[in-house]
């Protein structure tokens, strides 16, 4: 094989590994923004629940109006406070785990990226040297031709 078909041969071959490497990197962002989404969802129902126990509270106490609660409405209030906090508990521990994983496809998009901007280097290097040597098979095939050119001239002198 010839060093042309050699070049050709591993540019495309570069050229495979790059995409492959860019379509990883897609991937990985993507995975990153769901996974964003994601724990901003868990941060929102965390502060809804938070805003619907606070209303709740306090229509109980406004129903109330400065009397004492009664030990059934006091045993209710603790009840939904106790709710209350178990969902928030474990909503928080849910929008931990996401972050956890967020964290983590972000360094594997970390990853992705080096491994996509080598690739694309290793491919511009490539293509850089496959121009170089097309200069030179032309130099080369532009030397031949004039040689030949010249060769032919030489043959062919007027006789005296």
């Amino acid at each position: 094989m010839t060093t042309r078909h050699t070049l050709d041969r591993l540019l495309a071959l570069r050229r495979q590994r790059t995409r492959l490497a860019e379509r990883d990197l897609a991937t990985e962002r993507a995975r990153c923004r769901d996974l964003a989404r994601e724990t901003q969802r868990f941060d929102s129902a965390r502060q809804r629940l938070a805003h619907t126990a606070q209303q709740q509270e306090q229509a109980l106490f406004d129903a109330a109006a400065g009397r004492p609660l009664s030990a059934a409405e006091t045993l209710a209030w603790q009840q939904s406070r106790a709710e209350q906090a178990a969902l928030q508990a474990a909503l928080a521990q849910r929008q931990q785990l996401c972050q956890q994983a967020a964290r983590l496809a972000q360094q594997r998009e970390q990853t992705r990226r080096g491994e996509w901007a080598r690739c694309r280097q290793r491919q511009q290097a490539l293509a850089q040297l496959q121009a170089d040597q097309q200069r030179r098979d032309a130099r080369a095939a532009e030397s031949l031709a004039e040689l030949e050119h010249e060769e032919g001239r030489g043959g062919r002198e007027p006789r005296p």
